[in-house]
């Protein structure tokens, strides 16, 4: 998984943006073992992508892991296309998602967190979610973000958006007793 995100730079610099999930610390079947599901996305802003050049850049990703961790890694991508952000979001988070007790955390992390030390962002990925947790790490920014002019000069509401690469959230189910 830190491979992974150690390759969202690159996808950033193409144009891509992504909705992702990580479950390192899961259990399945009584084997330990980890998830990562997400969807990546190429908006309109990027004229030059096509579905074939988002499933190429992400298929590089995982063709890497195939061949470093043979037979640990299953692969599928099903490129589709939706008219416009809502209707992806509509389908994919929907109503039937509301409602969860959760108790979250949240960074903005720049390119550096995610390039620099691939070790220490192994350690940082398995320390901050609890087992059965799982963590997001949504690839919502890039050159749009970081080079935009808002009206009045003004920045965003937090200025580490300017230089996030990705916003990382996690959490655990609360349990009340």
């Amino acid at each position: 998984m830190a491979y992974i995100l150690s390759q969202y730079p690159a996808l950033a610099a193409q144009g891509i943006g992504g909705y992702t999930t990580l479950a390192p610390n899961t259990t399945i079947d009584g084997v330990q073992a980890g998830e990562f599901s997400g969807s990546f996305g190429i908006p309109v802003l990027y004229p030059s992508n096509t579905s074939a050049s988002l499933t190429d850049a992400v298929k590089q990703i995982f063709s890497h892991l195939n061949a470093t961790y043979p037979n640990e890694f299953v692969f599928s991508i099903s490129p589709v296309t939706y008219p416009d952000f809502y209707s992806w979001w509509s389908f994919s988070n929907g109503p039937h998602y509301a409602g969860y007790d959760l108790l979250a955390g949240s960074w903005l992390l720049p390119e550096e967190s995610l390039t620099a030390n691939l070790t220490a962002l192994k350690i940082a990925l398995q320390n901050s979610m609890p087992p059965g947790g799982g963590g997001n790490a949504y690839l919502v920014s890039g050159k749009g973000v970081w080079d935009a002019l808002p009206r009045g000069g003004s920045d965003a509401v937090n200025p580490a958006w300017r230089k996030a690469l990705i916003h990382f959230s996690e959490s655990c189910h609360l349990l009340f007793f």
